[in-house]
């Protein structure tokens, strides 16, 4: 089994995982880790480190950051290890909820990262965009309409 590591700036990862345990109320071993708010680099990688090890996972861990760039993305990079701890940044619900849902005992490290990705590409929307009505669409609706 795959654990899932959700760590973030603020309060954000406790958020996103209670979140998604309400919507999957189930899943992979799963813990949540903040930033200190003194930012301490060395207590965070060890409070990291820490849950890595509570999770105990032999088919690895994959750790959702918040932001590319940012120091629990930073932190969790260094950590990285192929095939043992994966990173995937930008952190939102539907990957969390992904990586929660997904349960098959059989899949590697870097296909589950690689279907989380694309549920949380996919959830991203433009409510102008998918609310759009194509030209021709209108102009078939005006003379439908006559």
């Amino acid at each position: 089994m795959i654990g899932l590591l959700v760590t973030t700036h603020g309060v954000l990862a406790e958020g996103l995982l209670s979140a998604a345990l309400e919507v999957v109320h189930e899943g992979r071993p799963a813990v949540s880790v903040t930033m200190p708010a003194d930012r301490s680099s060395v207590v965070y990688e060890q409070r990291l480190r820490a849950a890595i090890t509570r999770l105990d996972c032999s088919s690895g861990v994959l750790a959702l950051t918040d932001m590319f760039g940012g120091t629990p993305s930073n932190i969790c990079l260094s950590l990285h290890i192929e095939d043992e701890i994966e990173v995937l940044t930008g952190a939102n619900l539907a990957m969390v909820v992904e990586a929660l849902r997904l349960t098959d005992a059989d899949e590697s490290l870097g296909a589950l990262a690689g279907r989380v990705k694309r549920a949380g590409i996919g959830s991203i929307v433009i409510a102008g965009e998918l609310l759009a009505v194509p030209l021709h669409d209108s102009v078939t609706r005006e003379k439908a309409a006559d």
